[in-house]
């Protein structure tokens, strides 16, 4: 398994409802408790895209850039 984490501040009055995770374009997870964190447990060996998409109370979103993600055998 591997770890998901991201931090989401929401803009002033608002609220992070939903944190969505997105491996190499397809969702893989999403939470909408604080501190926002899953696990990817399918996880294969290989190099990956990873992506965060916060949305808040508003409807708002905010995207994270790419983190690459190499696991090993």
């Amino acid at each position: 398994p591997v770890p998901l984490a991201v931090t989401a501040t929401p803009a002033a009055g608002r609220t992070i409802a939903t944190v969505f995770y997105y491996v190499d374009g397809n969702a893989q997870a999403a939470t909408s408790v604080s501190p926002f964190s899953d696990t990817w447990t399918n996880a294969q060996p290989g190099t990956y895209s990873v992506r965060a998409v916060a949305k808040d109370d508003a409807g708002g979103m905010a995207f994270s850039g790419p983190a690459t993600v190499t696991i090993g055998p």
